[in-house]
């Protein structure tokens, strides 16, 4: 049974065999065959693929190395161009000029870093105050403190002098005033730190042609015109003309006088007046000359002012009916110019409703002699002595050239003082100072048929070096109160005698001529002559 039924098992299994297709073969080999065909084209693609790959590799070892570089070298160069432009402009393009004014004249171009980049010394004292020194490169802050300290060593800023103009002109007018504030505070920080009591004005102008032609037809620096056309715009009364000439420290002094309002110029401390007489004593040598006290006076205006290139006292006032006006030089108390009106001489017309003011008859000229008390006591105040002080007093009424004068000579303790004074107006026209202990300079002001007595003070064993031609002249300029752009003829030797070098500098302004004495070490004054051409 059992045989059987495995039988037909095998019976069914074999008649299934038979009657079912082996399909899985085909489908077996025909997936291979798919497979083949698909690899063939993969193959195929490939192939090309790397083909092409070599091909451009090829390409590429076959291009010239050299010809690929332009490209990158231009572009590399672009960068550069802009790196160095860039450091170009912070390093060497003018951000800011900045001027500084005494009697030297010195212009700053300034980088945006605030380092000095060029310097203009406008003048020969400009020159003098540079000396040496190589600025450029340098912050502007050290630049400052050498040209400020150099002026103080060299004389130019003293108590005597003690004003000093900033200018600044930058392409940002914000950081330009800035700048304009921060360096008046150093600078007068500086001076304080010198011992000079200083006084700084400080304005911010736009450079402009302008200007330009202004400094060139005055003789002055472009910053200096700036400030003078700001003070005739304020007060139209100050002829540009007649103040050019002017130094710093004078014009400072004009504008505490005039208070104009100057919108761009800033002004710290005050202008010194140590190099002119007071108010007092031009008001006592007015009313000296007068023959007048001082309580007898009224109706009287003093006016600090201006008068051929010199400040100068205008005085006017009253004592009884007779009307005074005078011009007094403001550096030496000369008289420069005085009138006088008597009542007595107006011929009054009648009274009426139409009547017109009468005409007065001014006189320019004194109409009695001043006498020998009035001359000595202009003599003894010029030299700085007291009446009690003085022994040997002789003093004569002389004539010469037509012109009458008091000689007048004197001596106090070791110095010997001889004086011409003006008979009718009491103006010095000569006066010569001899110190044995050369505690003085032995001066003169040129007078009819004067002669210029020798020195007798010896030579100085302190000094080493020659002060030098320009600082002679300087010195000789700063005590005259001119610029050295109002002189002319100028004539500067170096000298030798008894054993004393000095320099001889001879020059003229206007219708004056002055000569000095300089000594050659030390730049003290040993003479000076000025001889004044009426």
């Amino acid at each position: 049974m059992r045989e059987n039924n495995q039988m037909i098992e095998n019976r069914l299994k074999r008649a299934v065999e038979n009657s079912v297709p082996d399909v899985l073969a085909n489908v077996l080999e025909r997936i291979e065959e798919k497979q083949a065909e698909v690899n063939s084209g993969a193959a195929e693609v490939n192939s090309e693929f790397i083909s092409q790959e070599t091909d451009h590799q090829e390409k590429i070892k076959a291009f010239p190395t050299w010809k690929r570089w332009p490209k990158a070298l231009a572009s590399v160069a672009a960068a550069l161009v802009i790196v160095f432009g860039l450091w170009l402009n912070l390093t060497y393009s003018t951000e800011t000029m900045v001027a500084f004014d005494v009697n030297p004249s010195i212009e700053l171009s300034v980088n945006r870093g605030e380092r000095i980049i060029k310097i203009n010394p406008r003048n020969g004292e400009a020159w003098e105050v540079i000396g040496d020194m190589d600025l450029k490169g340098i912050d502007l802050e050290v630049g400052v403190n050498a040209l400020i300290g150099s002026m103080v060593q060299k004389g130019y800023i003293s108590e005597l002098n003690n004003s000093i103009l900033i200018t600044v002109d930058s392409k940002d007018d914000g950081k330009g005033e800035e700048l304009q504030h921060r360096l008046s505070s150093e600078v007068g920080s500086l001076l304080r730190s010198f011992s000079v009591d200083g006084s700084v004005l400080s304005q911010t102008s736009s450079r402009d042609r302008h200007f330009e032609e202004l400094a060139e037809k005055y003789g002055i620096s472009p910053s200096k015109a700036a400030l003078i056309e700001q003070l005739v715009e304020a007060d139209p009364t100050i002829r540009y003309e007649d103040v050019a000439n002017l130094s710093i420290n004078d014009l400072n002094l004009l504008i505490e006088a005039r208070q104009p309002d100057l919108v761009k110029v800033d002004i710290s401390g005050h202008a010194s007046r140590k190099a002119y007489i007071d108010l007092d004593e031009a008001k006592r040598i007015a009313f000296a000359h007068a023959g007048v006290t001082e309580s007898s006076v009224h109706d009287l205006d003093i006016d600090f002012d201006y008068y051929g290139g010199r400040l100068i006292y205008e005085i006017e006032f009253e004592v009884r009916g007779n009307e005074y006006e005078f011009d007094i030089d403001a550096r030496n108390g000369t008289i420069l110019k005085y009138e006088t009106d008597d009542e007595d001489d107006v011929t009054r017309p009648s009274s009426g409703p139409n009547t017109t003011k009468p005409s007065t008859k001014p006189t320019t000229t004194a109409n009695s002699l001043i006498g020998k008390s009035r001359a000595e006591e202009i003599a003894f105040q010029h030299a700085g002595v007291s009446r009690n002080q003085v022994r040997d007093l002789e003093t004569e009424l002389d004539r010469d050239d037509g012109r009458s004068y008091y000689e007048i000579e004197f001596e106090v303790g070791n110095t010997e003082y001889e004086y011409d004074i003006e008979a009718y107006t009491g103006r010095i026209l000569d006066y010569e100072i001899d110190s044995d202990d050369d505690d003085q300079p032995r001066s003169t002001t040129k007078a009819p048929t004067t002669t210029k007595a020798p020195t007798t003070t010896k030579a100085p064993t302190t000094a080493k070096s020659l002060i030098g031609k320009t600082r002679a002249e300087n010195i000789a300029f700063q005590h005259a109160g001119v610029s050295r752009n109002q002189v002319r003829d100028l004539e500067t030797e170096l000298d030798d005698d008894d054993g004393r070098r000095y320099y001889e500098v001879e020059f003229e302004v206007g219708d004056t001529e002055y000569e000095y004495d300089i000594e050659a070490y030390t730049g003290k004054i040993l003479d000076y002559e000025i001889d004044y051409d009426d």
